[in-house]
């Protein structure tokens, strides 16, 4: 599961993506470290990037884990 996230204040975003035909795509919202959102993608992802883009933007690697359902 690939994913990006990002935090505003108490919430935290996640886009995430699963790998193969059949993966689940979306976005997550946490408030305070609970989930008050987890949206479907309804379409194939538009574009991508690589670990190596996100370095060079200066974009930390999150530790935190994702959990889907």
């Amino acid at each position: 599961m690939n994913f990006l996230s990002f935090d505003k204040g108490n919430y935290r975003y996640v886009v995430y993506a699963g790998g193969g035909e059949n993966g689940r795509k979306g976005v997550v919202v946490e408030q305070s470290g609970k989930r008050i959102a987890d949206l479907h993608c309804q379409s194939e992802a538009m574009s991508a990037i690589s670990a190596k883009e996100l370095d060079r933007y200066g974009m930390r690697v999150d530790s935190r884990p994702l959990q889907l359902p």
